[in-house]
């Protein structure tokens, strides 16, 4: 805009996918020594994000008296219309065993079913906006 003015906009879209899958349909074998096997506890799980971003920001510079002043003010905007997934746990049961031991019966073991774990999704949009005008810098002059 000048020598002394800037206006600096900024569009930014980010649309975000993930899937955690579970490696294994093996129920999940806990030895006490702290090894594992099978499915992991934490999968199957999803993230799901879409947001725009807008952003306007103009600058400028100033003399006063015998100093040197930057300013900065703007705006922004933001709506995340999609932020959501799912987590769930425990879909092929977990066995605890009480023993380091390969072989110990499933009878020596403590077993969580799947239909004792759980499973939680989420899905909700947000809109966040701003308005600054902070402090002005001040430069010495040369």
């Amino acid at each position: 805009i000048g020598s002394n003015r800037t206006n600096e906009f900024l569009f930014q879209y980010t649309k975000f996918a993930n899937a955690i899958t579970a490696d294994s349909q093996d129920p999940y074998i806990y030895y006490p020594s702290g090894a594992h096997q099978g499915q992991s506890v934490n999968t199957p799980q999803t993230t799901n994000q879409k947001k725009y971003q807008y952003k306007d920001d103009f600058s400028w510079s100033s003399q006063l008296g015998q100093s040197h002043h930057d300013f900065k003010a703007g705006l922004q905007y933001i709506n995340e219309p999609t932020l959501g997934g799912d987590f769930t746990v425990g879909t092929t049961g977990q066995y605890s065993l009480r023993d380091d031991v390969v072989a110990v019966p499933a009878a020596i073991a403590i077993f969580s079913p799947p239909s004792v774990a759980g499973s939680l999704s989420f899905n909700s949009s947000t809109i966040r906006s701003a308005v600054f005008f902070p402090t002005p810098g001040m430069r010495s002059s040369c």
